[in-house]
């Protein structure tokens, strides 16, 4: 017994060792098998998105050839040339007869339209060739018709395909596809036509669609497994001998299955065969009996499993640190007894001198409060010498308020002392010569010989020494690149982006009720708040995708100075609060093409570096057309302040990531350093260049220049529409039922209460399960669809509703997603959404993707007791127009209520607004552009109605109306009582205290 414990104890460590290895194994393998299957399932289902979508593609395809086919077919010019050919029996007389160049010429549009090489006109009885596009063929035996299958469906009547063939009196050494068709007189056939279709072309284009990744290919192939559209890889066979210089891989190569299953089978197969390049593959095969072909997909094993092969290795080498730190951490613990006695002295010595120069301050108290020890970073941080504060009780370094609730904490330590650890707060401290700060503590309760000790870890909050640390390690850290960089980020957006939506979208909603001015004060700064973190998320995660090459600049039509006007009124509460004034001044050209958000973006932070630094004086930020030609805009845009000014050698380090110019601004006005070098990279991409001029002490000037094309006159148009509703505060309603699919409670209240302010009917689903039994239960206009649910997610539910609809009608899906990198974008399309939108989202954003998919209200599709005052008045009678006021103040103070501070400026937009309209108004009356005059009528009805013109707005609508029917007497009159309206309710608006 006494062998068998000593052999225990002398090999414990040993065994110890082996078992924790085993555990390390097992668990190691396991979480393999997970990573596994997770990477097995997802290329499952992206090859099987690929492959639907190409048999999709194919269907397509075929229906249109033989739709386009059938009806040439029936067409009654083509049946009587044919029957006036069939009178000519002469093999000379059909080549020379003049019916040949007409109808060469009558289907030559069909030819060239579809890329056609040719056609033919067969008789049903002889199989002789009436008519061709190849002149040698004619009057003779057609080889077209040696397909006895092909032509015995058109002879029953039916509208037939052949995949690829040889013909050598057709096209030598190429194959070609046959569509056929009967051609009709009296319910006879008289002939068969015939187009002749390069498969090299449109047919094998459906399968060169794209795919995961370069190494993917989706092909078709007949019973014997021979290509029937073109191999993706036609170069490398030849270079490799596969194939011969002139031939064509369709009908010459042959494909290869794992299980030899040519013909008539589907399957799938992810452990890897090898394909007809002699490499290995996974793949995917569908067989359609009805098409009698089949179609594969497939990539190559190594980039298949990429991902699998990384985890596998990143596993091993974990197991591996995890085993070696394992025995090392038992080696350790068994050998710290033996030590203990002669090391404890050591020990002890070294904890002290640890305490001592810990940059961060560390006391001790005991159950009073009084100092037992005070290390030297807290001499450092009070200003006080050890023994001048041992013995002393700990309010000394603590203000009179805070002492007093000290005090209290450490007697609910005693009680309660498990529960409070680790509990940070933040309190103000107190130095000896009085001066107040701000400190992070952290008290920790423990029992020492049965006595209550406890030890406070504190740091001054103000001072950050570790900055050059942190952003160092920070920037080291994202100059690694790693294949999973880019997923991190997308998931941590995501993870943070959902809660924000939530937050957002709740005090968006909120600001449209009644508030008082501090309610209102309150919610602008947790909007803006929650803006400024938002902008902060965009950064890290638009600089990661810069840096991966996968940032893709967008143009559309957009307002420059909205790009300005956004970030001026985001930082002006804070510009005021330090009596700094932001000007604006542009001469630009207003409307432009090119990624508003990108330069929207810059512009954030070079105005919130200049607020930043900018403590008195002004910011003033200019637009400068330097010059206009067929390429567009060049111009110069300047944020210049008044602050603190940048010395020389400092400005090259600016554009910089993770850089400051001085850890004492970063200690002041705090920053990641990220901005400016998002700045520079997002002005090179769209091809300027920006640049930066100070002197310290004198302030700064941040400027860029971009080339960009000028706006449409429909494209501002429109922006022009959008930017009037948005000062009338008046969003459109739309007419629909929609469904909208989120696990987030707060994100259902967010997106149900703006669909219903839009007019919507809305019903809920909380995952892609529920989705599916809505949508089969009841009739929707759209689908909004969150991506990430339980049970079920978007995708999955999405590729669901798919395939269920193939007997309904196509439902729009949009997708509702914090994920924003392209390839999340590329997944929401590939599983067959129609739209994406990115969380959090505005209204404004809301309206445009509505727009797309549902119809508009009008006014009269209001019933009566839904009736905005904001939209309806009263009918186009005069005498009732005269009985109306001439401003509704209820309306008025409303309007006046809900839009608060912004109030002055909607109503000084709408006076000259309207004072332009009536200008614009004469100008297209006299022209006799009356569609023009009721435009703009219509507009002026709308905006005096929102705020309480009635009158204005229903003499307004008579014109409309009058000139939407054509009746032309007295709309003269109805302009001068417009103007007339417009001077009366102005002058009571502006005496409206």
């Amino acid at each position: 017994m006494k062998t068998h414990n000593t052999f225990i104890h002398r090999y414990q460590p040993l065994l110890v060792s082996l078992l924790g290895i085993i555990l390390l194994a097992l668990y190691s393998w396991v979480d393999y098998q997970w990573v596994k299957t997770h990477v097995k399932n997802n290329l499952q289902k992206d090859l099987q998105v690929l492959e639907n979508s190409a048999h999709k593609s194919l269907l397509a395809w075929i229906k249109e050839r033989t739709l386009q086919t059938e009806l040439q077919a029936k067409s009654p010019t083509l049946a009587k040339l044919t029957q006036a050919l069939l009178l000519t029996n002469h093999d000379n007389a059909l080549k020379n007869a003049p019916l040949q160049l007409q109808l060469k010429t009558y289907l030559q549009p069909v030819l060239n339209k579809y890329g056609y090489l040719g056609f033919s006109i067969i008789t049903k009885q002889s199989q002789i060739s009436l008519a061709s596009s190849y002149i040698a063929t004619i009057g003779k035996p057609s080889q077209l018709a040696t397909n006895k299958d092909f032509f015995t469906g058109i002879a029953s009547g039916q509208t037939s395909i052949n995949y690829a063939q040889y013909f050598d009196t057709v096209v030598d050494d190429k194959p070609v596809m046959l569509v056929a068709a009967p051609i009709i007189v009296d319910t006879q056939q008289i002939a068969t036509l015939v187009f002749i279709i390069n498969p090299e072309l449109g047919f094998s284009n459906l399968f060169m669609q794209g795919g995961i990744d370069d190494s993917t290919e989706s092909y078709a192939f007949d019973k014997q497994g021979r290509f029937l559209s073109k191999s993706r890889f036609e170069a490398q066979l030849r270079k490799t001998g596969l194939l011969g210089f002139s031939n064509s891989s369709i009908l010459t190569i042959k494909r290869r299955s794992s299980k030899n299953e040519l013909s008539e089978k589907s399957g799938i197969d992810l452990e890897g065969y090898r394909n007809y390049r002699d490499l290995r593959v996974v793949g995917t095969w569908l067989w359609d009996k009805s098409l009698n072909l089949g179609i594969a997909t497939e990539m190559d094993v190594s980039k298949a499993y990429e991902a699998l092969y990384y985890a596998r290795h990143r596993i091993l080498f974990l197991f591996f640190i995890s085993s070696l730190l394992l025995i090392l951490i038992i080696f350790i613990i068994n050998k710290i007894p033996r030590q203990a006695n002669r090391e404890q002295k050591t020990l002890l010595e070294q904890y002290k001198a640890a305490i001592d120069n810990s940059s961060e301050g560390i006391i001790t108290l005991d159950d009073n409060g009084i100092v037992t020890s005070f290390n030297i970073a807290a001499e450092n941080i009070f200003y006080y010498q050890a023994s001048e504060i041992i013995g002393q009780n700990v309010s000394t370094l603590l203000p009179e308020n805070e002492a007093s609730d000290q005090s209290s904490y450490i007697q609910n330590l005693i009680l309660n002392g498990s529960l409070a650890i680790n509990k940070i707060r933040n309190i103000q401290g107190r130095r000896s010569d009085g001066q107040l700060f701000a400190i992070e503590l952290n008290i920790v309760p423990m029992i020492i010989d049965k006595q209550h000790k406890f030890v406070g870890i504190f740091k001054d909050i103000n001072e950050t020494k570790n900055a050059d640390h942190l952003l160092q390690q920070t920037k080291e850290t994202t100059e690694i690149t790693s294949p999973s960089k880019s997923d991190f980020l997308a998931i941590m957006s995501h993870e943070v982006r959902t809660p924000l939506h939530g937050i957002l979208g709740m005090v968006d909603l909120l600001q449209d009720t009644s508030l008082s001015g501090e309610q209102q004060e309150y919610t602008d700064s947790i909007f803006q708040s929650g803006k400024t973190l938002l902008i902060l998320i965009n950064d890290i995660l638009d600089f990661s995708k810069i840096e991966a090459g996968e940032l893709k600049l967008v143009e559309e039509a957009f307002d420059i100075e909205s790009c300005v006007k956004h970030p001026i009124n985001l930082f002006e509460p804070t510009a005021k609060k330090k009596s700094v004034n932001i000007n604006f001044i542009s001469d630009c050209p207003k409307y432009l093409r090119g990624d508003s958000q990108r330069i929207q973006q810059v512009f954030v932070n070079l105005l919130a570096n200049a607020v930043k630094f900018t403590e008195t004086g002004f910011i003033n930020i200019r637009l400068i057309k330097q010059k206009e030609d067929n390429e567009g805009i060049t111009f110069k845009a300047m944020v210049q302040d008044s602050g603190i000014g940048i010395a020389k050698d400092k400005q090259a380090q600016l554009f910089t990531e993770f850089t400051q110019i001085d850890y004492s601004t970063t200690r002041k006005f705090g920053g990641k350093g990220l901005g400016l070098a998002i700045c520079k990279k997002l002005i090179h991409l769209m091809g300027g260049d920006i640049y930066v001029k100070s002197t310290l002490g004198e302030g700064a000037e941040f400027g860029f220049t971009l080339t960009l094309p000028l706006a449409k006159d429909k494209e501002i148009e429109t922006l022009q529409r959008i930017e009037h509703q948005q000062h009338i505060n008046n969003m459109p309603q739309f007419k629909g039922h929609v469904l909208l699919v989120e696990d987030i409670i707060t994100n259902q209240k967010v997106a149900q209460s703006m669909f219903k302010k839009l007019g919507l009917t809305v019903d809920l689903a909380n995952d892609g399960i529920e989705a599916i039994t809505q949508w089969q239960k009841e009739t929707y206009d759209l689908i909004f669809m969150d991506c990430l649910m339980p049970n079920m997610d978007g995708f999955d539910a999405t590729l669901e509703i798919r395939k269920l609809e193939r007997d309904k009608q196509h439902i729009p899906i949009v997708a509702l997603t914090a994920s924003i990198l392209d390839k999340d974008k590329q997944r929401c399309m590939a599983a067959g959404m129609d739209a994406v939108i990115e969380k959090p989202f505005s209204k404004p954003e809301l309206f445009q993707t509505l727009a797309v998919y549902l119809e508009q209200r009008q006014d009269n599709d209001l019933d009566d007791e839904e009736a905005s005052p904001y939209t309806t008045v009263s009918e186009n009678n005069e005498q009732i127009a005269n009985t109306l006021a001439t401003i509704d103040f209820e309306i008025f103070n409303e309007m006046k209520e809900m839009l608060a501070d912004n109030f002055d400026k909607l109503l000084d937009c709408f006076f000259e607004e309207v004072e332009l309209m009536l200008q614009q108004v004469e100008g297209r009356y006299e022209a006799a552009d009356y569609q023009e005059v009721a435009r703009i009528a219509h507009s002026i009805k709308s905006s005096s109605a929102n705020l309480g013109a009635l009158k204005l707005s229903s003499v307004s609508k008579q014109l409309e109306e009058q000139l939407d029917n054509e009746q032309l007497e007295g709309c003269d009159i109805l302009i001068n009582a417009i103007k007339a309206e417009f001077e009366c309710a102005k002058k009571e608006m502006e005496m409206k205290p």
